[in-house]
């Protein structure tokens, strides 16, 4: 089952906020997207042999610049998968 949550967010400390992180201190920071996200995302718009692929050269985690590098190499547009998802890039 592909993981639902494709946004991962971190919390960092400012500076001079005494090392105390958390959300009312620190700045979110966009992590990136799963693995497994990618590759259930391909399989489902029915890109079966990218998904495979995806599985076999991606990290556990990417950010969104390795994601349109690889979909890049397929002429796969990250906005269009997002679009058809029913969300905006």
């Amino acid at each position: 089952m592909a993981t639902r949550s494709r946004v991962r967010m971190c919390y960092r400390p400012r500076l001079g906020d005494g090392g105390s992180a958390g959300p009312a201190r620190g700045l979110a920071v966009q992590m990136g997207y799963s693995r497994q996200w990618v590759v259930g995302t391909l399989r489902r718009f029915g890109y079966q042999r990218e998904a495979d692929e995806a599985l076999r050269v991606l990290p556990d985690d990417i950010d969104r610049k390795q994601l349109v590098e690889f979909g890049d190499q397929y002429g796969i547009s990250v906005d269009e998968l997002i679009n058809r998802m029913g969300g905006s890039p």
